[in-house]
């Protein structure tokens, strides 16, 4: 009898093991697709930012919180190792801040974090990042009152997750590809200055698909309503990167 326990008891552990072992494939090759999935077709994202029943993905689509954490860590990590002149470039600051995503400062303690195997000191770092993205898409909480009751600080959040770690996931792969081609310092600064207004434009389509197809609103009041989500998320952005520094 105790045989058989101890033969379920292993089979159960190893099946557990395998199961996240093979779980852990699938979230990482759906990050990128991901990305995409929420700037082409934002209409999908709808069920996941009302699901809470703690589903981690829908195919190819993860779940906005695991989204967002694993956009940050993979973006701030392949900047580290894959753009290691991010960290010296005089441009890097400025072309971050025109991203509106994360500073010089924040890769390089994470980097250096990284490397020497400190990971409290990563989490650490991206907390701050994590605190940002729930004040500034808390604040939308306002537009129920043009979209619908169904629109509360849960959905906020969970859409800004999708946003911001889509923006952070973007600008990753923008700077990445940047800072690894001869190119000037100009073109960066250029560059980064188109990829914000870019990205102020997805920001808009993203929230009038999820407005439209979450409150089965009108295309007028859904474009409305997605201009003042953009514009209430940059004012408060704005706001915070002045008071926090």
């Amino acid at each position: 009898m105790s045989n058989d326990i101890a033969r379920v008891e292993e089979t159960n552990f190893f099946g557990a093991v395998d199961r996240f072992v093979t779980n852990s494939a699938l979230v990482g090759l759906a990050l990128i697709p991901s990305v995409f999935m929420i700037f082409l077709t934002p209409w999908r994202l709808v069920s996941m930012v009302k699901d809470e029943s703690g589903s981690g993905r829908d195919r190819g689509l993860l779940a906005p919180g695991l989204f967002f954490l694993l956009s940050t860590i993979a973006t701030i990590l392949a900047l580290a190792n894959l753009a290691p002149g991010f960290l010296d470039s005089s441009t890097s600051a400025n072309t971050v801040e025109s991203g509106a995503v994360l500073g010089s400062d924040d890769v390089s303690q994470i980097a250096s974090a990284w490397h020497s195997g400190e990971l409290n000191q990563i989490t650490i770092t991206i907390v701050p990042t994590f605190g940002y993205c729930v004040l500034v898409f808390s604040a939308t909480l306002w537009l129920r009152w043009i979209v619908g009751p169904w629109w509360s600080i849960s959905t906020a959040i969970r859409s800004g997750f999708y946003i911001f770690g889509g923006i952070i996931g973007s600008t990753g792969i923008l700077l990445t590809a940047l800072l690894n081609t001869p190119a000037s310092e100009a073109f960066i600064v250029r560059a980064s200055l188109v990829a914000s207004i870019l990205f102020s434009g997805l920001v808009i389509w993203v929230f009038f698909w999820i407005f439209r197809v979450g409150g089965q609103i009108s295309v007028l009041k859904g474009l409305a309503a997605a201009i003042l989500a953009t514009i209430t998320v940059t004012v408060v952005s704005i706001f915070l990167t002045t008071i926090l520094g």
